[in-house]
């Protein structure tokens, strides 16, 4: 194995709403690295090593009594936990087949749909896109040429929903 590309990253141990790394692969085999604490983005070549890095401007979504109190509903083992005032800039990281790299915020509220912001791989900002009302607030995702596939699961079963990419 070669090591490409090596940063260190401060997280804390199991920290609620701490910074993460998210990566993903390019259709050209080139990995998209994101780093949510600064909403950092870098483009790595498993042979040249890295390509391009830029940051990208966001606003801080705080830390609600709601946001705490789901933290602990979902993490039974968890009694107190040192909350940070923020959230990091984003929640989600992806590339799609066309090697977009997606980007989406955390909610507003438990109802907000989805935003994401989208970028090309040389850094190129393509914009900030508001989720229709049909799409699913959690879901998984997996891209195909010029579309999305979603999936979520509730009491009624699973939902499959294939949205359609204009730009």
């Amino acid at each position: 194995l070669k090591i490409i590309f090596r940063k260190t990253v401060r997280l804390g141990p199991s920290l609620p709403f701490a910074p993460e790394v998210e990566w993903d692969v390019t259709t050209e085999g080139k990995v998209a690295a994101g780093f949510s604490g600064d909403y950092e983005i870098e483009i790595l070549d498993p042979d040249k090593g890295r390509l391009i890095s830029w940051k990208h401007p966001f606003n801080p979504v705080e830390i609600t009594e709601l946001d705490r109190k789901n933290y602990r509903t979902a993490a039974a083992s968890v009694r107190t936990a040192e909350f940070p005032k923020t959230k990091p800039a984003f929640s989600r990281f992806l590339v799609n087949g066309r090697d977009r790299i997606w980007v989406f915020f955390w909610p507003a509220d438990a109802k907000a749909k989805p935003v994401f912001e989208a970028f090309d791989p040389d850094g190129s900002f393509r914009g900030r896109v508001n989720c229709e009302d049909d799409w699913p607030a959690s879901a998984r995702f997996a891209f195909f040429q010029g579309g999305v596939w979603t999936s979520t699961s509730g009491p009624d079963g699973i939902k499959i929903g294939r949205y359609q990419i204009t730009n």
